[in-house]
């Protein structure tokens, strides 16, 4: 039962989180999941504890983080 309560959980998420893979950069995050490439900086406002120093829309995001899509 714990299994599909997890995959429940990444269903429900999918709209609201998006999880970082290799090459991934707000910039085509923003312009994949929110229809706007401009909308990047939502994503790293809400986000901002969680971003690498001196991030910017073009950076490499690291692999694995939970990030939070407006």
């Amino acid at each position: 039962v714990s299994g599909l309560e997890e995959i429940r959980t990444d269903d429900r998420e999918s709209d609201t989180v998006h999880l970082t893979a290799a090459g991934d950069t707000l910039f085509e995050i923003a312009k994949q999941r929110l229809g706007q490439a401009s909308r990047y900086l939502e994503i790293l406002e809400l986000n901002s504890s969680l971003m690498p120093f001196g991030v910017d829309h073009q950076t490499p995001l690291p692999i694995g983080l939970r990030l939070k899509l407006p």
